[in-house]
């Protein structure tokens, strides 16, 4: 999900990528995900992490459990 900066950090939900197979406890895994940018430009945080719907995601719970890049769309 993009974290928009400047604007009270709205956040835009991104494309869901689903994982390729299961991955137990302790395991990990490498895919490509597909992102999609904003539609608008400016500076905005790219948060890519898991998430169990309803429930929470991943780097919410721990920000280990997930990446955060700066990225600017011009």
């Amino acid at each position: 999900h993009w974290h928009e900066n400047g604007n009270s950090g709205q956040i835009i939900e991104g494309r869901r990528t689903r994982l390729p197979r299961i991955v137990p406890p302790g395991y990990s895994l490498e895919c490509d995900v597909t992102v999609v940018a904003p539609p608008a430009a400016g500076t905005y945080e790219l948060r890519i992490s898991l998430v169990q719907e309803w429930i929470a995601w991943f780097d919410e719970v721990d920000e280990n459990n997930g990446c955060r890049h700066q990225v600017t769309i011009v």
